[in-house]
């Protein structure tokens, strides 16, 4: 007996959405998430940020510093930026 086919599987997983679908709230939601911790970055002047959970968790004079204190409060892989050397309006891409 021969075996059966197996293209209407996989002719239907082809069909499927991609497991991250991203939406025009979402969008939204992530440019206001930004837009927040670039106004709490800059209050930061010429300080290292670690930043996680879309929230800043620590700050110091050092990377060292900085990295070390994230990870005492269980964030192992923060994202590290420096802080402006001035208060000016500066970008920052997330």
């Amino acid at each position: 007996m021969p075996a059966k086919s197996k293209s209407k599987s996989r002719h239907k997983s082809l069909k499927e959405k991609p497991a991250t679908h991203y939406t025009a709230k979402r969008a939204r939601d992530q440019m206001a998430v930004e837009f927040e911790l670039d106004s709490q970055i800059q209050q930061h002047v010429g300080k290292w940020i670690a930043l996680a959970d879309n929230q800043i968790v620590a700050v110091g004079e050092t990377v060292e510093d900085v990295v070390n204190a994230a990870k005492q409060l269980g964030y192992d892989a923060p994202l590290v930026v420096h802080g402006p050397l001035t208060r000016e309006n500066v970008a920052y891409v997330l």
